[in-house]
């Protein structure tokens, strides 16, 4: 005869939460309730309560900073930081607590119910991750000024439907991996795919200050750079991929892709001369990840970090070069490392970006190779969808 586990309910007071969340604010003294089907927390004065059902408490994580219990989560897009003292739980210990948070474990191989949950995982943040899909609305220009998912007055039904088909696919990534939310996923400002909202003094004043870091790291003036300056130009279209991704361990990865398709290839080659430009897959990469850190810490926005670039070759016909950044993105416990990889792929009238996200481990080289080589394959029309 076999014996159920009890039903574990952790109770506590003191809890806080890091931003406001529901009806409460931050900061106040909280009591919460945690069991298998949600998280209630209950405080303030008036009194009020806010329960999240643990299903829609997404990347939901635990883990124990010194006399406090850290809970982590997205709810509809927002991220939830939750600290509740470790002496005030009641129902169970800070590790059952951190348990009850893990994923489930799966078996070596692939079954429906492990490929479910690895589907489910890919829309997960890990840890304490703070993901950039509002933070990056600052991010107008990708690879030149124009606003992602543009299209000039020339562009046709055509041009946007020959940029789509060169772009990241499903089946370019593992089976494994899946597809995530294009307004919420850790690259959604990098792709262009973040709900829109119209850009602020501040933000005005931020984005010409990672710019000017950008000119400054090319040798570049306002005037000579084609990526953010007055020398780029209009693409005829520019279309961005989904997000596609999985978790390893506790990794959370992720990779899109951008496409421009330009009028002519003489604009394409004249890009392509600053791009060649040694310097340019380090400061590149640095300013994306400028970009995507700025609303978070300020700081950084002048801040060198580590860049790993690959070295500029060609492939398949295609002209490739990429760099990873390793940022350091704040949380109320400290930091937790984030990586941004970018790779440029140039073929004819294309411009094409890769976007890898990583955190808090790095994106797999391997894979990062993989499909460089396949994107440059079907931009030369070597595989896959021939290129226009």
């Amino acid at each position: 005869m076999s014996t159920a586990p009890p039903l574990l309910q952790f109770r506590g007071t003191g809890a806080r939460l890091g931003t406001p969340a529901g009806s409460l604010p931050a900061g106040i003294d909280l009591a919460i309730s945690i069991d298998a089907s949600a998280l209630t927390l209950t405080g303030g004065d008036p009194l009020a309560a806010w329960q999240i059902p643990l299903s829609t408490l997404l990347g939901a994580r635990a883990r124990q900073i010194g006399e406090y219990v850290e809970i982590t989560g997205w709810v509809s897009g927002s991220h939830v930081l939750l600290t509740i003292p470790a002496s005030s739980l009641e129902g169970g210990s800070p590790e059952e607590l951190v348990a009850f948070f893990e994923p489930p474990a799966t078996a070596h191989g692939s079954d429906d119910a492990s490929d479910e949950i690895r589907h489910r995982m890919t829309m997960m943040v890990v840890g304490a991750i703070i993901v950039v899909a509002v933070v990056i609305a600052v991010v107008i220009a990708l690879v030149i000024q124009s606003s992602p998912g543009s299209t000039s007055s020339g562009a046709t039904a055509s041009d946007q439907s020959a940029a789509a088909a060169m772009n990241l696919h499903q089946s370019d990534v593992p089976s494994s991996w899946g597809g995530d939310s294009p307004t919420t996923s850790p690259l959604s400002g990098l792709l262009g795919t973040a709900t829109p909202s119209k850009q602020t003094a501040q933000e005005k004043k931020v984005y010409n200050q990672i710019v000017s870091e950008f000119q400054h790291c090319m040798g570049e003036t306002q005037q000579s750079d084609r990526m953010f300056g007055a020398a780029g130009v209009q693409p005829l279209t520019q279309v961005s991929s989904a997000p596609y991704g999985t978790v390893i361990g506790n990794n959370l990865i992720e990779v899109g892709s951008v496409t421009q398709i330009y009028a002519t290839t003489a604009d394409v080659h004249a890009d392509l001369a600053q791009m060649k430009s040694a310097p340019f897959p380090k400061c590149f990469a640095q300013t994306m990840g400028r970009f995507t850190i700025a609303s978070a810490d300020p700081n950084q926005v002048t801040a060198t970090a580590p860049v790993v670039a690959e070295k500029p070759r060609m492939i398949l016909g295609a002209y490739v070069a990429g760099a990873a950044v390793t940022l350091q993105y704040p949380t109320t416990s400290g930091t937790t490392p984030m990586e941004i990889g970018t790779s440029i792929v140039i073929s004819g009238r294309y411009e094409q970006t890769l976007y890898t996200f990583a955190s808090p481990g790095m994106f797999p080289p391997a894979q990062r190779e993989l499909l460089e080589t396949l994107l440059a394959a079907r931009l030369s029309g070597l595989h896959g969808t021939t290129s226009a």
